[in-house]
C-alpha cells in the first residue's frame, strides 16, 4: 500500500509558512505491519517506529 500526503495552498502565490510547521497524522491500518518497513517514498529512507 502506498499513501501520499499532499498540501494544498489556501492562498496561492503568497508566502507560505507551512515549511516551518510540523504535521502529524495518525492512520488506522487494515492489518499489522508484521515486521515490514515503512519507507518515505520521496527519498527511500526507512522511517523509525514510534
Amino acid at each position: 500500500m502506498t499513501v501520499q500526503v499532499v498540501a494544498k495552498d489556501k492562498k496561492p502565490h503568497q508566502v507560505c509558512v507551512k515549511i516551518a510547521k510540523q504535521f502529524t497524522r495518525t492512520v488506522t491500518l487494515e492489518k499489522p505491519l508484521a515486521g515490514r518497513e515503512v519507507v518515505d517514498a520521496s527519498d527511500g529512507q526507512t522511517l523509525p517506529e514510534q
